[in-house]
């Protein structure tokens, strides 16, 4: 008598533990495709690339020649959007910043580096070495409309309505150093400048990546997993004919 209660029980406490052990796989396994399910309230519209060179003269004083320092660097706005116009806790930011930036294929000159860039100066050659990117950019979140606030564009900072792109410069310093022309020469500021340098196209070749993660309003969690490729040629022509514009949606 007493080992079949005992066996009773055992098979009680047996049942019990698969029960319990199926009941907390499934509920995670729910947990777990609800998650990945759930609808980001983001969206990237588009990317815009601009790939220029930036000549800069060096100490170096020649009677007959310009005396060059020649990087390359490429502006990259990203525009991010949210899904619905009804503006509220979901779809407006909280925080924002970006991490894990890491180089797929590094130029075979030159050294590479990421910064902040003004959106007031896409497309040229400034550079704001105060805001350098090692591996994380962190942005001050504007909680108000950026009509005609221009003077927040030159530090991080972001409008929770997500009404400006994301906005960083690509450079690779030194491509060339005390590279001379005839200053006899127009000085074009432009790729066409190296037209007749030993310089290889292919070797300013450059692939990397980062992450950008969104905090929205609501206190959740959304990254966005960026691939750069940087543009140095378009079409028919490359970065030695003329600066290279290009826009991804």
């Amino acid at each position: 008598m007493k080992n079949k209660i005992l066996n009773i029980v055992l098979i009680i406490i047996t049942g019990f533990i698969l029960y319990t052990l199926f009941f907390s796989n499934t509920v995670t396994k729910s947990q777990n495709k609800n998650q990945e399910n759930s609808e980001c309230p983001f969206k990237i519209e588009k990317e815009i690339f601009y790939s220029g060179i930036s000549p800069k003269s060096t100490s170096f004083y020649d009677s007959n020649n310009w005396n060059l320092s020649i990087s390359q660097y490429t502006d990259i706005a990203i525009y991010i959007k949210s899904i619905s116009q009804e503006l509220n806790d979901e779809n407006t930011i909280n925080s924002l910043y970006i991490d894990n930036i890491k180089y797929d294929k590094k130029p075979n000159i030159g050294y590479p580096s990421l910064y902040y860039q003004n959106p007031l100066k896409f497309a040229t050659d400034t550079i704001y070495t105060e805001y350098k990117i090692d591996n994380h950019l962190y942005y001050n979140i504007l909680n108000f409309n950026n009509e005609e606030n221009y003077n927040y564009y030159s530090s991080p900072n972001f409008f929770t309505d997500c009404s400006i792109p994301i906005t960083i410069k690509y450079l690779n310093s030194d491509i060339l150093k005390n590279y001379k022309i005839s200053n006899t020469e127009p000085l074009i500021f432009n790729g066409q400048i190296l037209k007749n340098s030993n310089l290889n196209l292919n070797d300013l070749n450059t692939k990397f990546s980062f992450c950008i993660n969104i905090v929205s309003n609501s206190n959740k969690l959304y990254k966005f997993n960026i691939k750069i490729d940087i543009p140095l040629s378009y079409s028919n022509y490359n970065l030695f004919d003329k600066d290279i514009y290009l826009e991804k949606k």
